[in-house]
């Protein structure tokens, strides 16, 4: 049996204040999983938390890193306008046997930007660049992409 563990995207890749942004994820065994949203910035700032979120077990395409991984929606988020614009990550555990097993990209997170306006989005992608928090690509179908999981771990 293969290492058993969680794993999602956001889509869409970025949102603005009052959209949905989709949660997608894969749980091994359709483990129940636990879900936290937060601003990051000068502190830490949790939006959103959730103890069980059902997700099921899905494979990951070979082609995943250019097209995706196709999975369903397990969490659907109203991006509240109170939030403000800005790097927010998502943090998705499960628990399996006495362990916690927890997305290993970005020490842990997911990420999306929330847009506050159209020059947010050369702001974020400038200050992700010079800060070196992703491996930022253009997609062959437009938007940024995560590196593939292989480079995650």
């Amino acid at each position: 049996m293969g290492r058993e563990v969680v794993t999602g995207y956001c889509w869409p890749q970025s949102v603005g204040a009052g959209e949905q942004i989709g949660l997608h994820m894969s749980s091994s065994a359709g483990r129940p999983v636990r879900v936290e949203v937060a601003r990051v910035g000068a502190r830490r700032e949790v939006v959103f938390s959730s103890d069980a979120v059902a997700a099921d077990e899905h494979e990951t395409p070979e082609d995943a890193s250019s097209e995706g991984c196709g999975w369903p929606v397990a969490l659907t988020l109203d991006v509240d306008p109170t939030w403000r614009s800005g790097y927010y990550e998502v943090v998705m555990e499960i628990d399996v046997g006495e362990k916690v097993r927890r997305v290993s990209c970005l020490g842990g997170s997911v990420v999306f930007p929330l847009l506050g306006s159209r020059g947010r989005r050369r702001e974020f992608l400038h200050d992700v660049i010079l800060g070196h928090l992703l491996d930022i690509r253009v997609c062959s179908k437009g938007g940024i992409c995560l590196p593939p999981a292989s480079h995650c771990a």
